[in-house]
């Protein structure tokens, strides 16, 4: 496909920007410290995508859906530089100057200990009651999954997820992280960066199936959201996620909200939220054949890499890796505390 490319000259040095397809943005710039000195891989987000400058403070993302994005930079030693980008078709220029911290004592505040990966614990005879947890777990990440990213800290502390639906229900899983199917399907994608997704319907033990009747979902924890899409009509189609959120739990942990109802989003970029504050409804759009929400946990925007970390991520009273599907003559349902909305 053609594309064209422009070049913006920096003091020093020439900066190319590759033209992205027709339609689609693209921004670039420069991250420097509060002196003009050039920040060298630091990382840049912008909504899902992300990239690190190079050894001049460049960064560039292309191919970018034009609307509005959380963006971010950060760089060991400086304070997060956070906003709301309004990506436009075409080429834009983004430069950003990062404040350095002071240099300080780390303290971390212990919790209590996470009850393991629970892949050798076996399942609960009912799936309804599952066993409480009052205080949010901590795991100790791998030497190897320490080595992968020096921003990772020696001690995770894990948000307080609960079930993304209306609380009091045990609904129902149709695919578990991993991507096992309780229809027998075995590839449905949940695999990479998207392994610990799952999958639940419109269809509850207390009311059966819900037959498309509107369904709330709420967020699983407190955040920030930093991407949304509330534009896709189709099912079935090429959009992926559909219209979906995208929101920032805090301490490295983000979750997906996908496949959501057209046009329910509630929520912006930049919106702080709380545990059980409705995000949006249940729906069936993007690559989707049928009503459920996809809901997906990373860990520093990772799946299976951060395995050691997300096998431990407790969700109302149970682990990730607890979260099995039954059959479809034997399915398993799955209760949510929440209280909202």
């Amino acid at each position: 496909m053609f594309r064209s490319f422009h070049a913006i000259i920096l003091t020093g040095f020439v900066f190319l920007l590759w033209g992205c397809t027709p339609g689609m943005g693209q921004i670039g710039g420069v991250a420097t410290d509060a002196n003009g000195k050039v920040l060298s891989f630091a990382e840049v987000h912008l909504g899902e995508h992300m990239t690190t400058t190079n050894v001049q403070g460049q960064y560039q993302l292309i191919d970018i859906q034009p609307g509005f994005y959380y963006f971010k930079v950060l760089a060991k030693g400086f304070y997060t530089h956070e906003a709301i980008v309004d990506v436009l078709s075409g080429v834009q220029r983004v430069d950003v100057a990062l404040t350095p911290q002071p240099e300080r004592v780390q303290l971390t505040q212990a919790t209590a200990s996470a009850k393991g990966s629970g892949a050798s614990t076996p399942e609960p005879a009912s799936q309804s009651e599952p066993e409480t947890v009052t205080e949010s777990p901590t795991v100790q990440p791998s030497t190897e999954a320490q080595e992968e990213t020096s921003a990772q800290p020696t001690e995770v502390i894990i948000p307080d997820f609960k079930l993304p639906l209306p609380g009091g229900y045990d609904w129902l899983l149709s695919t578990e992280p991993g991507g096992g199917f309780y229809g027998g399907d075995p590839n449905l994608g949940h695999r990479g960066r998207a392994y610990f997704a799952m999958d639940i319907i419109d269809n509850n033990r207390q009311q059966g199936e819900l037959h498309g009747f509107p369904v709330p979902v709420l967020a699983a924890a407190d955040g920030v959201v930093t991407e949304i899409r509330n534009t896709v009509i189709c099912q079935a189609c090429e959009f992926g996620y559909g219209n979906f959120v995208r929101v920032d739990h805090g301490n490295g942990f983000t979750a997906v909200y996908a496949h959501l109802r057209y046009p329910s989003v509630s929520v912006d970029p930049g919106d702080k939220v709380r545990q059980g504050q409705v995000l949006g409804f249940m729906g069936n759009t993007g690559h989707s054949t049928g009503i459920h929400l996809h809901f997906e946990i990373r860990y520093l925007n990772e799946g299976i890499k951060q395995a050691d970390v997300l096998n431990g991520v407790m969700m109302d009273g149970l682990s990730l890796s607890r979260y099995k599907v039954g059959t479809v003559s034997r399915p398993k349902y799955y209760t949510s505390s929440q209280k909202g909305p």
